[in-house]
């Protein structure tokens, strides 16, 4: 399960936002950004941002963004 704050930095990072775009979007800090990356990579088992886009994007259809199975 994703915290509400990992959702809404998944959706900048799929529009192709930077850590710091993020992180002024969201008002935190970027190291905040690159902590709530790298549990979504954990999440959904993917190593980069890349993986995690079309991951995320192959699996739009599930709001919750929660792992494909």
């Amino acid at each position: 399960m994703q915290t509400i704050k990992q959702q809404q930095v998944a959706t900048l990072l799929c529009q192709g936002l930077s850590n710091k775009q993020i992180a002024r979007q969201l008002y935190i800090s970027e190291n905040t950004v690159k902590y709530h990356c790298k549990q979504l990579f954990k999440t959904h088992n993917v190593q980069c941002r890349t993986q995690l886009t079309a991951h995320l994007l192959t699996c739009s259809k599930n709001t919750k963004m929660e792992p494909c199975k």
